[in-house]
């Protein structure tokens, strides 16, 4: 055992005793062979939650930095009547026209996979009208 074995059995050696031991060590190596695999998918899901969250840092880091730069002016209902900066852009906006000038193909307020994601999240975007 000092030498580095994992168990030993004595002679005279009794069959039921040997399978017993047997199916016991193999139960344990299979175990550690599951652990290392969930210890896998663990790290795998922390490396992709890491990214995620040093994306979103990434984002509110650019928000933060260019939101001295913002400006944007409604009108009492909802237009966008005036707008400095990368207002849309930054807040997931898509806006085709001003002051209520649109056709029908035209699409306004939040655009739907940023909407989705904060809903996923929780969040609600503010109404655009």
């Amino acid at each position: 055992m000092q030498a580095g074995a994992k168990d030993f059995i004595s002679k005279p050696f009794d069959l039921v005793e040997v399978k017993t031991r047997i199916r016991n060590m193999l139960e344990v190596r299979l175990l550690y062979k599951k652990l290392e695999r969930y210890n896998e998918l663990l790290e795998q899901t922390v490396q992709e939650r890491t990214a995620k969250l040093r994306e979103s840092e990434a984002r509110f880091r650019n928000l933060t930095e260019l939101a001295s730069d913002w400006y944007w002016e409604q009108n009492e209902t909802g237009d966008f009547t005036t707008v400095s900066g990368p207002v849309f852009e930054m807040l997931g906006i898509r806006v085709t026209s001003f002051l209520g000038e649109k056709s029908d193909d035209e699409i306004t307020g939040w655009n739907e996979a940023e909407r989705e994601t904060f809903r996923g999240n929780d969040c609600s975007p503010p109404a655009i009208h």
